[in-house]
């Protein structure tokens, strides 16, 4: 399990370290960052399976970081002085609260808990890629909600749109499904269909589903539910041409 640490303090950083690198010898250290700018840069580019975020940085609060970065796929645990910022860390879906000064007995505890979650996390995908595997492509497709796993039927799909890193899928019935993946990874478990067709770099849209194209005040697509969705003029000509591949 990879992981990074979040801290300003060098004392401090050099003590859970140290603290890790004794008690938790199966974790690998990828690197460090003390500040919010440094901080995106570091999760971003690294991305660790963990990290140890201390609250208060030169400039401003680690919240922020959570905040910039979206949707997160690292389990998070604060290390912090100040116990007045419980109840927002674990708004920002904190595994751990460690109050300084820490013992050992504290970063051991909170590093199984992130074992624990992150083996959860790989059986959900693996029953997930199974039930997968046995859904009839022809007709449907499984995906993570923030209910559970829903069987989606591909004649029910109208279109998605991309909200930030997660993606919103609108159904013919009026219903919308927010799935914890990025659109470019629904289209690609859409591809098999060829009847989606990307529009923007924030819509996919099923094509059968489509009533107009609008050039007034730019192109816009018209599904039949009176939907508007941009259209990219970079990618007018290629979705004209799947269009008329349908028909």
């Amino acid at each position: 399990m990879n992981f990074v640490i979040i801290e300003n303090e060098r004392d401090s950083l050099n003590l859970l370290m140290n603290l890790i690198k004794e008690y938790c010898p199966d974790l690998n250290y990828l690197g460090s960052a003390g500040t919010i700018t440094e901080g995106v840069k570091t999760i971003s580019s690294l991305q660790p399976d963990l990290v140890f975020f201390d609250i208060e940085l030169d400039d401003g609060k680690s919240f922020e970081i959570l905040d910039k970065l979206g949707h997160k796929d690292f389990k998070v645990i604060f290390t912090t002085a100040y116990d007045q910022y419980a109840i927002e860390a674990f708004q920002h879906e904190a595994l751990d609260y460690i109050l300084k000064p820490y013992t050992p007995s504290h970063i051991i505890k909170a590093v199984t808990k992130a074992k624990e979650s992150i083996k959860k996390d790989f059986m959900f995908e693996a029953f997930q890629d199974l039930l997968q595997r046995n859904t009839n492509k022809k007709q449907s497709i499984t995906i993570a909600t923030s209910e559970g796993i829903d069987v989606i039927k591909i004649d029910e799909i109208l279109r998605c749109q991309a909200k930030q890193s997660y993606c919103e899928i609108y159904l013919v019935n009026g219903d919308k499904k927010l799935v914890s993946k990025a659109l470019s990874e629904v289209e690609k478990l859409l591809s098999f269909t060829n009847v989606f067709f990307r529009t923007h770099a924030s819509h996919l849209v099923q094509l059968k589903y489509v009533k107009q194209i609008s050039s007034k005040d730019g192109d816009i697509i018209y599904m039949n539910n009176q939907d508007a969705v941009p259209l990219a003029r970079r990618r007018k000509k290629a979705f004209l041409a799947a269009l008329n591949n349908l028909i």
